[in-house]
This record gives structure tokens, sequence and C-alpha cells, in this order.
């Protein structure tokens, strides 16, 4: 078990820097990867294997990457065309992240951790959420198998949805179902970074003895 987790947090959203900030208060010690847009001049395959080289020298080895999936707002009224790019994009992110960081991790010895993060659109569907939806289902669909792939190197893949997070769910509303089931879900309380950070360093920390499973953080909205 690592107390003071390396970890690559990989992601622009919004709320990546609050959450960065909560993992270095709660013991890790974080390299944040923005993921600025390529070049015409390099590929995502390139900007990605920059970004783990970047992030494995800063920290001096890596034990966790933390992968932000954005939360995104799509109805069933937008363009198909959209909400598949959306679903493709996502996981051609996470797989040449993991392609990059894997082989790095083998040949520390760590006995690595990547974490996904998605919208509970993945797992349970939220109205308005189609394309959050489709990207985090593929994005679940992918850790499971990469949880079987990299199991032989002792690297461990899950997954954790989160419900409402407060300053995560910035642009999105609460529907008036969603509003009635929150009043009711098991600890009654609005979600924050923080929960979302401490329930991440309990798997970046690793000893967890868990692989290919999905967490759901939403206050028991999903039990």
């Amino acid at each position: 078990m690592v107390s003071h987790p390396r970890i690559w947090l990989l992601g622009r959203e919004t709320y990546a820097g609050a959450l960065a900030d909560m993992l270095a208060a709660q013991g890790a010690t974080v390299h944040h990867s923005e993921e600025s847009d390529a070049t015409n001049a390099e590929s995502a395959t390139e900007r990605l294997e920059r970004s783990a080289e970047a992030a494995h020298a800063a920290l001096g080895g890596i034990d966790a990457l933390v992968f932000l999936d954005r939360v995104r707002q799509l109805s069933a009224e937008s363009d198909p065309d959209e909400v598949l790019t959306e679903a493709i994009t996502a996981s051609q992110r996470l797989f040449l992240a993991v392609r990059a960081l894997a082989p790095r991790m083998a040949k520390d010895g760590v006995e690595g951790n990547v974490i996904v993060i998605c919208d509970d659109a993945a797992s349970s569907g939220r109205e308005g959420f189609l394309a959050g939806s489709a990207a985090g289902g593929a994005l679940i669909g992918m850790s499971k198998c990469l949880a079987k792939e990299l199991g032989r190197y002792r690297i461990a893949v899950n997954v954790i949805c989160h419900g409402f997070i407060e300053g995560i769910d910035t642009g999105a509303r609460l529907t008036a179902h969603e509003q009635m089931l929150f009043k009711v879900m098991g600890l009654a309380r609005q979600g924050n970074p923080g929960h979302l950070a401490a329930n991440i360093l309990h798997l970046a920390r690793g000893g967890h003895w868990m692989t290919g499973q999905v967490l759901r953080v939403d206050d028991g909205l999903i039990i």
C-alpha cells in the first residue's frame, strides 16, 4: 500500500484543478496534464506519449493514472454523429494514455492503478446526458478489457461513476425526478470534489485487491 501515491491526472475539465488540490491535500503528489490540442505536426499518440513522459519525470514515477471523462449534455435531439464521436474520442484518449503509461509502470515494478472517472449516466442514464452515457459506457467496457490485459503486469483498472457533485456538474441541472430522488438518497447530502478525491485515493494507494470494477459514488442513488 502506497501512503503518498504519485498520480498522473489527465484531463482539462473545469473541475480538474480543484480535484488536484483535494488529492494533494489528502496526501497525494499530483501532476496534472491538461491535454492541449495536438498541433498539425503532432498526433494524438505523440501528445499522450509526451504527457506521460512529462508526468513520469515530474513525479519520479507514477503509481496511478486518474483519467477524467468530461461531463457532456446532449439530448436525443442531438446530431447522432456527434454522440458517436464523443464515445470514440473518449475511448481513444483512454487507450492511448494507458498504452503510454503501462510500459513505464511495468518497468518501474509498481503495482499500478488506472482510475477512470465518469458521470453516473454511464451506468444508469440521466436525462439530457445521451452523449455522456454513450462515452461513459464505452469507457466502462474498455476498462474491463484493460483490467484483463494489464492484470498480468499488476496494474488494476477500475471506474468511478459519480452522481451530481457540486463543482463538477457546473452546467447541469437536476430534473424534477432527480431532485425527488436526491431527497431520499441514502446519506442525503450533496457530493463535492473532496468526496471524489477520497474515493480516488482509496484506489490509488493500492492494496485493495480489486480490478475491472465500477464504483458508484452517488449517495446511494444506484444500489
